[in-house]
């Protein structure tokens, strides 16, 4: 559940990140920079980031699990890995909306 939630800052953190300046940028409040990284990568790396971390924590996950069977002949299910599921599935859907939005 902790990698979930790391993940899920992360995404929201990233996501967060490209809202905001998207709006500084409309009210012509900032100008939109010039440099190599700017807001929107920044935003994307953070959402990719995120999904790389949930979809690492979701293998280990399941790799534990099928240790755990091993031991003990004892099949455990959590929701923690469907909400980790669901949650890969939203940040792809974020990913792809920064990266299309220019």
């Amino acid at each position: 559940m902790a990698w979930i939630r790391t993940s899920t800052s992360l995404i929201s953190f990233g996501f967060g990140i490209y809202k905001f300046f998207e709006y500084m940028i409309q009210s012509e409040a900032a100008s939109r920079p010039h440099s190599l990284l700017g807001p929107r990568e920044f935003a994307l790396s953070m959402i990719a980031v995120g999904t790389l971390v949930l979809v690492v924590a979701s293998w280990q996950y399941k790799h534990s699990l099928k240790h755990l069977e091993k031991l003990y002949g004892e099949k455990h299910r959590s929701p923690a890995g469907k909400l980790a599921v669901l949650v890969s599935i939203m940040a792809v859907v974020f990913f792809v909306l920064v990266w299309l939005n220019r």
